[in-house]
């Protein structure tokens, strides 16, 4: 029949962090249509508010936070000079 297809959506989470101050989910989603797709999203809460808290947030007191993190990112994607076959 014309328009019958298969897909598929599945969904789950995991708790990372369960503190006093903090909850954060990380939900998993993968969706599966003529080709598959995965998608993260974490999601902090500080539990004295209820709202859900950023990077930014956590990082109030330390104003280099950005230039720290892009650092370290950048690091990751150097390849080391005694790596080939690239």
């Amino acid at each position: 029949m014309a328009g019958d297809g298969h897909y598929s959506v599945t969904s789950g989470y995991d708790v990372v962090t369960n503190n006093d101050k903090y909850l954060s989910l990380r939900i998993n989603t993968t969706v599966i249509l003529a080709s598959g797709a995965e998608s993260v999203k974490i999601f902090t809460i500080n539990k004295e508010t209820g709202n859900v808290v950023s990077l930014k947030d956590l990082m109030k007191d330390r104003p280099d936070y950005i230039t720290k993190i892009s650092g370290n990112i950048k690091k990751q994607f150097t390849i080391p000079k005694d790596v080939t076959g690239f």
